[in-house]
């Protein structure tokens, strides 16, 4: 069963409660660790070594050169490259350090909702649906580290009722952010929380307008406020997704956070509060403070050289203005909504199971078979690929709304009853706004790899829906157990060997990404060989018609190529898209001869940006007139440096 009763002496309590913490910790230690240097993606790893390298040479995201984030990852990275050495393999293996602290984090959050020995099997569920596939330092998962560090400390407050654990949830919210704006998803949930806690106390027995209540002059002008803030919510969240093309964006990241609100208002008209609406948002206020000193210590600490160096509104800039930009250039929208009907699967998941009338428990049993069997023929075909493939693909594109529509019913309609009924429910509460507004990481650019970077959420989330109904203890039958079951072993076949290719239709399976060491210094390690191939070369060209450590000029979008080749930019572009049109053409050349480039390398398949346009093209080619063709990489040199 997924959550077992289990009974133990106080002797074996505390054992029983490490070993299978121990177990899964080890575990995943070992299934992450055995493939950390793989899935090698150029781009995205050549922006944070370039990034990291900068740093190093003294300079600051934003003010000296375009960062695609907010910039704490790569003063980050350069603490990493510093103590580690400048490698690719130096910033995963700082990840791994903070991936190793994050699986007991996880741990603890699904204890809230399940016994150890199922918590344990949740966790590892939680581990396969996250870096192993793609273990590169990307920002996002720190994002998912920080917004499982905060809900542990939440959740723990919800026990201790101390403010420190409030404020320690704050300072994972800053860091959050610092590392790249999107953490501010996780700071927005916390409020939802927040708000959720202030309702459960006002509307307690204890609560200092209870008489009020007990006479029948409820004062719903707070409900009232509440409706209007939570309108206006939606309306910010429509404002957001508002350049994603298709409705299926009104249900993957509109919907959500729409139930979220709506699930307050309803609690808070149908059980209002006796006190006046300064009294309860002042008590919000109180409670949230503790958090939002927490979020605001490492920002300050973050903008400190900036305000220093008078370059605050160039940080300003390139984190809340110039990603603007992203829009034009990186838009990948969620599923198609006539795939909608994959989300139904959920019913069978949520629904309890049916159950006979006590007299003989074979039809239960029958319904738990006949379910393991559809479900293990469904795991065999799709790690083949194929239609099979792509429809478990789609099940997981709906969990979100699905596992907040189910949470969010289950809350209003269940009333708390029993010891730590209170606790569970606001656990439950947290997991479902982390789920709604962590998954908003998809705006603009919802490709599958990016469910990733919040699954292991989601699953919690699912966790404390299932576990809802039952006490402590209870256990929930085979069905979610099944479920878990097949979702551990298509993740293990289908998922963590390192790719994911859905909406093409088909699936490629990890022996046709054979992997190869990339024999370039700075990197440690494997590579698709066609990547490796192509990356060597390049490399080579540039060696030998440019000095060490000497600018060269790679664009667009090709960052990899300075880290790489370990050359220096000469500008303070990494994406081409986040630069000024406005005389590009002109700044470029300038640059090459105050610079003295010998050998520019054009990408002629940029992923986000424009190709370079001809008239730059020409010019290039008439002062660089030597080239080789290497792939998608035009390399080209002059005989002696200008």
């Amino acid at each position: 069963m997924l959550v077992s009763s289990y009974r133990v002496t106080p002797r074996f309590g505390r054992l029983t409660r490490w070993l299978p913490l121990l177990a899964v910790w080890i575990a995943s230690a070992t299934y992450v660790g055995a493939r950390l240097d793989r899935g090698w993606f150029p781009l995205d790893e050549g922006a944070l070594g370039h990034s990291a390298e900068r740093v190093l040479a003294g300079e600051l995201p934003h003010r000296d050169f375009d960062d695609a984030y907010t910039g704490g990852l790569a003063r980050f990275d350069a603490v990493v490259f510093e103590v580690l050495g400048t490698r690719l393999s130096s910033l995963r293996l700082a990840m791994f350090a903070v991936f190793l602290l994050w699986v007991p984090a996880v741990y603890y959050v699904a204890t809230r909702f399940a016994n150890p020995l199922p918590a344990s099997v949740v966790t590892l569920l939680c581990v396969v649906w996250s870096i192993p596939t793609y273990p590169a330092a990307m920002p996002s998962w720190y994002n998912l580290f920080f917004a499982i560090f905060g809900a542990a400390a939440l959740m723990r407050y919800t026990e201790t009722h101390r403010a420190r654990w409030v404020f320690a949830a704050g300072i994972a919210g800053g860091l959050s952010i610092a590392i790249k704006i999107v953490g501010i998803y996780y700071v927005g949930a916390a409020f939802l929380f927040f708000a959720f806690l202030e309702h459960q106390q006002a509307a307690s027995p204890q609560a200092p307008g209870r008489r009020s209540l007990d006479a029948g002059r409820a004062n719903r002008s707070y409900a009232v406020v509440l409706a209007g803030a939570s309108l206006a919510f939606v309306i910010g969240l429509a404002w957001l997704v508002r350049a994603v093309p298709g409705p299926s964006k009104v249900v993957q990241f509109v919907l959500p956070g729409a139930l979220l609100v709506m699930t307050l208002s309803v609690a808070e008209w149908r059980d209002p509060g006796g006190e006046s609406v300064v009294r309860r948002v002042g008590r919000l206020a109180t409670m949230a403070a503790p958090f939002v000193a927490g979020v605001a210590l490492p920002l300050v600490v973050f903008a400190i050289p900036y305000l220093q160096s008078g370059s605050a509104g160039q940080l300003l800039d390139g984190v809340f203005i110039q990603p603007a930009k992203r829009l034009q250039f990186t838009m990948v929208p969620p599923a198609p909504l006539h795939t909608v009907g994959a989300a139904v699967a959920w019913v069978l998941v949520f629904v309890p199971a049916a159950r006979s009338d006590g007299s003989s428990p074979w039809p239960s049993r029958a319904i738990a078979t006949t379910f393991a069997l559809v479900l293990g023929y469904l795991a065999a075909l799709s790690v083949h690929g194929g239609r099979p493939y792509v429809a478990v693909w789609l099940v997981v594109c709906y969990v979100v709304p699905s596992v907040v529509l189910a949470g969010c019913a289950m809350l209003l309609v269940r009333r708390p009853s029993g010891a730590g009924a209170e606790g569970r429910r606001a656990c439950l509460w947290l997991m479902l706004c982390l789920t709604a507004l962590c998954s908003l990481v998809q705006v603009p650019y919802a490709g599958p790899l990016y469910i990733l970077y919040f699954a292991p959420i989601a699953i919690l989330a699912v966790l404390g829906v299932v576990a809802a109904p039952h006490d402590p203890g209870a256990s929930l039958g085979s069905r979610a157990t099944l479920v878990a079951g097949f979702f551990l072993v298509y993740g293990l076949t289908a998922v963590a060997p390192g790719h994911v290719s859905v909406w093409d239709g088909g699936y490629r399976g990890p022996d046709t990404f054979a992997t190869v060491p990339l024999r370039i210094a700075r990197t440690g390690l494997v590579s698709s060989p066609q990547f490796a191939e192509r990356y060597e070369q390049v490399v080579a060209l540039i060696d030998g018609h440019s000095g060490a450590g000497s600018y060269i000029y790679a664009a667009p979008d090709c960052p990899e190529v300075y880290f790489l080749s370990q050359r220096r930019n000469p500008s303070g572009t990494l994406f081409d898209f986040l630069d000024d049109a406005r005389e590009h053409d002109a700044r470029v050349i300038r640059s090459l001869d105050a610079r003295h480039v010998t050998a520019v390398a054009i990408n002629t398949f940029p992923m986000f940006s424009h190709p370079i346009d001809a008239r730059l093209a020409d010019t290039l080619r008439a002062r660089y007139p030597d080239s080789a063709v290497v792939d998608n990489f035009i390399v080209r040199w002059s005989a002696a440096p200008r």
